[in-house]
């Protein structure tokens, strides 16, 4: 009968750890990710994907909206697979807040966007200024207009006012 041994498994010295160091050291580089002593190679592989999805994320998306001459409310805007993340104002604005409805169903039903509490979503608009949107509050909203002034208080632009949308991707939607 042959006795068996037990032997400590040996600290790697052959060629697969200069080859992980090296690009450990390229992602590292690549991505302008800090240096971190002893950093496991697993965390600067996954450091180095959410870095390469973040650069290759797409750019936003701009869509033009008017709100008529002597009119409130602007056409509809399908944000399809979108969500607003800003708004930038005309160079001329008759002053009024900006408010939002929603369609839930293709824009024969129009609703006011409100918040958690109830009240009413406004951006206190100013012309030729952009406003960044809290996109959290518009994801899953497809159709969408705009109202010069709120529910309460609509407010007519004296001439036809173009707004922009700035729009990005949701996630996970190709």
């Amino acid at each position: 009968m042959r006795k068996r041994t037990t032997t400590k498994p040996r600290p790697r010295t052959g060629s697969a750890c200069p080859r992980r160091k090296q690009f450990v050291d390229e992602m590292l580089k690549r991505f302008s990710l800090p240096k971190v002593k002893n950093l496991p190679a697993k965390s600067v592989v996954l450091l180095a994907l959410l870095a390469s999805s973040l650069i290759a994320a797409e750019p936003a998306r701009f869509i033009p909206v008017t709100i008529p001459a002597d009119e409130t409310l602007s056409s509809a805007v399908d944000l399809s697979e979108r969500v607003l993340v800003g708004i930038a104002m005309p160079a001329a604005w008759d002053a009024a807040d900006l408010t939002l409805q929603m369609s839930p169903d293709g824009g024969a039903t129009w609703l006011d966007v409100l918040n958690a509490v109830g009240v009413e979503e406004s951006v206190a608009a100013e012309a030729g200024r952009y406003f960044h949107v809290d996109a959290a509050h518009f994801r899953g909203i497809r159709y969408i207009r705009l109202r010069s002034g709120t529910s309460a208080s609509p407010v007519e632009q004296a001439e036809a006012r173009t707004l922009i949308l700035v729009v990005r991707r949701l996630e996970g939607s190709n």
